[in-house]
């Protein structure tokens, strides 16, 4: 209940604001540590490790503590263990290989909302991941209002919304995201 940063057994590690959690095959759970700007694993044994991160607030590509990230939110991970995050501040999506490399899956760096393919394609403050049985990623981007697919061969749409505007229309093709949390 006391926020801060130690990885350890149990009740003994520290968090500071984790936001997501997924698991994986093998029963570990990851978490999105906001504020510890990481991802944290949590093992079987309720070992709990930094899977990924520096700590530092920033945006850097590397190995899993030499990466950075500023403010993770969302995470997913898909059934061949690869971790998807939504890099809040960073307005991109993150990956994170089964050798703990950690690189831009999707987003220019900076804040926009243009489909295409993944390196060219922008988002505003993506907040949530998930992982669909095919492979395919879907993000909530948060202030864009969107909900979006990056699908296998790496071309980022807009499934559902209208981007800038938020609210709610009544429609089946039309959705629009109401909210975001930061």
């Amino acid at each position: 209940g006391v926020k801060g940063f130690f990885d350890g057994v149990g009740a003994s590690a520290k968090f500071d604001n984790p936001a997501s959690i997924d698991v994986d095959k093998n029963d570990n759970i990851y978490v999105a540590d906001i504020f510890n700007n990481r991802i944290r694993r949590i093992d079987s044994t309720g070992n709990v490790s930094t899977y990924a991160g520096s700590g530092i607030a920033s945006f850097r590509d590397g190995s899993d503590v030499t990466a950075t990230f500023n403010l993770p939110h969302g995470l997913g991970v898909d059934a061949s263990g690869i971790l998807y995050i939504a890099d809040w501040v960073n307005h991109s999506i993150r990956k994170i290989d089964n050798d703990r490399y950690v690189t831009t899956f999707a987003g220019i760096g900076s804040e926009g909302s243009e489909n295409g393919q993944r390196d060219v394609a922008s988002f505003k403050n993506p907040h949530n991941v998930s992982i669909d049985a095919s492979g395919n990623v879907f993000i909530a981007d948060c202030y864009n209002h969107l909900v979006r697919k990056i699908d296998l061969s790496g071309e980022v749409t807009t499934v559902a919304g209208i981007s800038g505007v938020s609210g709610k229309i009544n429609s089946s093709v039309t959705t629009v995201i109401s909210k975001c949390r930061s």
